[in-house]
C-alpha cells in the first residue's frame, strides 16, 4: 500500500512489532526478538495462534514471504537485509551485512511492513491485492467502492481477546476538499484527513 491508500491500512494489518508510549518496542505479531552479539541477526519468535482474514495461518513462511518481497533481489523497499531464514514455524531469522539499529524501527512504522497473506497474493495476484486487504487485523473489508466508501467488518477471529470494540467502520472518500468540510460541519463525518488551507478558511466561516 502506497500514498494515501496506505492511511486504510491499520484497521486490516497488524505489524511485528510496535512502540509503546514509553518509547520501547513491544511484542505485536512476534513475541520476541534477539540480535546476536555481533548485529549480523535478528531472531523474531512469532506469536502462535494467529490466522489471517483468509484462514490461512500466519508463521514464519508467511513472515518470510513478506519481508521477500520488499528486499533483493524482488525489491529495495527494506534496506539493510540480505536473506530471510525460517527456523521452525514460529522462528524467523533476518540475515544482515552488518549491525543496523533502523531494522527494528522498519517493523514499527514503514509502511511496507504490514504482514499481508502470502496465499491471498498468491491465488489471486498482486492486482487483485493492491484493492483487497487480507491482513490479521481487528477489520476485514466488506466492500470497497473507488474513490468513493470503504465498509469494513469486525474480524470475529482478531488474536486481541475482547478487540475490536466495534462491529464494523465506514470510510468515505471526499475528494473535494470544500465538500469535505461541509460534510464535516453537517455532522455526516467525524474526522478529515490532510485539510487544505481553503477548506480552513471555509470552516471559520
Amino acid at each position: 500500500m502506497a500514498g494515501a491508500a496506505r492511511d486504510y491500512a491499520p484497521p486490516f494489518f497488524d505489524r511485528l512489532l510496535s512502540v509503546g508510549e514509553d518509547g520501547k518496542y513491544k511484542p505485536g505479531l512476534a513475541l520476541s526478538w534477539d540480535v546476536s552479539k555481533d548485529g549480523k541477526t535478528i531472531t523474531f519468535k512469532l506469536r502462535q495462534g494467529v490466522t489471517f482474514h483468509d484462514g490461512t495461518p500466519f508463521n514464519a513462511q508467511a513472515v518470510k514471504a513478506n519481508i521477500d518481497n520488499l528486499i533483493p533481489p524482488k525489491a529495495k523497499l527494506l534496506s539493510g537485509i540480505t536473506s530471510v531464514e525460517v527456523v521452525d514455524d514460529y522462528t524467523v531469522r533476518l540475515n544482515l551485512p552488518a549491525y543496523n539499529n533502523l531494522i527494528l524501527h522498519h517493523f514499527t512504522a514503514n509502511p511496507a511492513t504490514w504482514m499481508y497473506s502470502p496465499d491471498a497474493v498468491q491465488k489471486n495476484g498482486p492486482d487483485w491485492a493492491t484493492t483487497h486487504p487480507v491482513g490479521t487485523g481487528p477489520f476485514m473489508l466488506k466492500e470497497y467502492v473507488p474513490n468513493t466508501s470503504l465498509t469494513l467488518v469486525k474480524n470475529p477471529n482478531y488474536w486481541q481477546k475482547g478487540l475490536p470494540y466495534l462491529d464494523g467502520i465506514e470510510i468515505t472518500q471526499v475528494i473535494d476538499a470544500m465538500t469535505q468540510i461541509l460534510t464535516l460541519k453537517a455532522g455526516q463525518a467525524h474526522a478529515i484527513y490532510g485539510v487544505q488551507s481553503a477548506a480552513i478558511q471555509l470552516r471559520d466561516e
